[in-house]
């Protein structure tokens, strides 16, 4: 039980305990330290150095571990992406909030009734879109990381006078269009997060949520709850769709919905939506942060997607603690990147 002292079990496990801790912090950097120290011995470089990077931003860390962290960085910013396959997104990366059975029926949805949402990339209103090209620059790195998460297809814009930093466009094609002086923010490893980050929106599914505005995700989810008959009547838009639904789909598709959603029978649809909005954007920041391929480039990334904060400095290594319990979704990023899957994924393992 609990007072065994077998040194061989406990070094197995000892691992998943640390990441498991991580989400319970502060402390928060110095369990990952000790992480990426475990990384370092099981010879998994790149694993320690995800880790570690941040520790290139503390004043009072020593100045050789700095010079190694340099050279570290050199080395992986210029590594091949890892490849993220389906078992490996499902399994590890995946947020369970993120719930496949309503994914795949707003993916279904929107292919009976869509496409939902925006649909027209002039409907955004830019005064300019200019697509980024897959031979260079950020266009380049874009185009690695749609290959690396196999999601083809997706064409992205830089655009002008848009009235948000980045917004996905559900039309015949997927589009992604980004903010000219939002994306020019982004170098290197931390334009790979932003690139990993948006494109998990326009996945089946999570590109519905993408591209409607919080009224329409509302009336779609309801929609989908009522055309299942797991919640009664919604009236208004999300009635209006569950009719919709009903005459678009056969009966099995919804029977088996109701099965598959079942766990929602009578919620909240509100309530439904926010936890599941939460889930998909935790699946994002995971998969920029495996894209990205190290904590800082990641943190750093966030901070300006958010723009709640800039480079994270400090003194001492708890003072970076203080920057997670400022944005809490940070703690979900740090034990995730804990986590030996993450280090296998990281390597190709």
């Amino acid at each position: 039980g609990i007072y065994e002292t077998d040194e061989a079990s406990y070094g197995d496990r000892y691992p998943a305990v640390l990441a498991g801790l991580v989400n319970f912090g502060p402390p928060y950097f110095e369990l990952v330290t000790r992480m990426g120290d475990t990384a370092f011995a099981q010879g998994n470089e790149r694993w320690g150095w995800a880790l570690q990077a941040p520790l290139a931003n503390v004043r009072t860390v020593a100045a050789d571990v700095k010079t190694q962290l340099r050279a570290l960085r050199k080395q992986y910013d210029k590594a091949p992406l890892p490849v993220l396959s389906e078992e490996d997104y499902q399994r590890v990366v995946r947020h369970r909030w993120d719930l496949p059975a309503l994914t795949e029926a707003l993916a279904v949805a929107d292919g009976a009734i869509g496409p939902l949402g925006l649909t027209d990339q002039g409907a955004a209103n830019p005064k300019a879109a200019y697509k980024l090209s897959p031979n260079a620059g950020l266009g380049k790195t874009c185009h690695l990381v749609t290959e690396a998460l196999g999601l083809p297809g997706r064409k992205t814009f830089r655009a002008d006078g848009i009235a948000q930093s980045w917004l996905v466009v559900n039309g015949e094609e997927t589009e992604v269009l980004y903010l000219t002086e939002f994306l020019r923010q982004f170098v290197r490893a931390e334009s790979s997060f932003l690139f990993g980050f948006t494109l998990e929106w326009t996945r089946p599914g999570h590109v519905v949520m993408a591209s409607c505005d919080e009224v329409a995700r509302l009336a779609l989810v309801g929609g989908v709850l009522q055309a299942a008959g797991l919640v009664g009547n919604q009236g208004g838009a999300a009635s209006e769709l569950a009719a919709r639904l009903e005459d678009a789909l056969e009966p099995d598709v919804l029977a088996g919905w109701a099965q598959s959603l079942e766990t929602m029978r009578n919620a909240d649809p509100q309530q439904v939506l926010s936890r599941y909005l939460d889930g998909i954007q935790a699946t994002a920041r995971r998969v920029g942060l495996l894209m990205a391929g190290d904590l800082l480039a990641g943190m750093r990334a966030w901070g300006r997607i958010t723009g709640k904060y800039d480079n994270p400095q400090a003194k001492e290594l708890a003072d970076l603690d203080e920057l997670v319990s400022a944005n809490p979704e940070l703690a979900d990023l740090l034990s995730f990147a804990s986590s030996e899957q993450f280090g296998q994924i990281l390597v190709g393992g």
